[in-house]
């Protein structure tokens, strides 16, 4: 029986579908999701970093980079991301953005509907009549979770003795 040479389709197979490739390109999408769930809805996108030092036997570095690179782009692609790439300083970074259910034209519409049956905007509604608006402000302030709550101290690693 004669040798029979590996065929270049089997060599292509190992490198592209190499199990390694498949794993670091799974971890990354797992970075990726739980970074993208630790945002809040009103920040609908994210900055994240792709690795340099990838290694799998058998390819080069810049090819195995490439093909992880196009496989995590092609995926956050397909599943409906709008996604802007940066080149800089030898980085590779995905900047992921999606529509969220709460952007700021509709929080500002849900705020004006909850701000009419407030006592604050009925009170100035009275006082200014019908020609003016009465302000939706006190609804807004309502709604910023970023404020700490009167007399919430924010020092959390003070110089006092326990």
């Amino acid at each position: 029986m004669a040798y029979q040479l590996t065929s270049a389709e089997s060599i292509r197979k190992k490198t592209v579908n190499n199990p390694e490739i498949k794993e670091h390109v799974k971890n990354i999408l797992k970075d990726i999701d739980e970074k993208i769930a630790e945002v809040s809805s009103r920040d609908s996108k994210i900055k994240f970093k792709l690795p340099r030092d990838i290694f799998v036997q058998g390819l080069s570095v810049k090819d195995t980079q490439r093909i992880i690179y196009y496989k995590v782009v092609k995926e956050i692609v397909d599943k409906g991301f709008d996604l802007t790439i940066d080149t800089k300083n030898n980085e590779f970074i995905v900047n992921i953005q999606w529509v969220t259910d709460m952007e700021k034209s509709s929080a500002q519409e849900i705020d004006k509907f909850i701000a009419q049956y407030t006592r604050e905007y009925r009170e100035a509604e009275e006082k200014n009549g019908a020609k003016k608006k009465a302000p939706i402000k006190h609804v807004n302030n309502i709604f910023d979770e970023d404020k700490p709550e009167k007399n919430e101290s924010l020092d959390f690693f003070n110089d006092e003795p326990i």
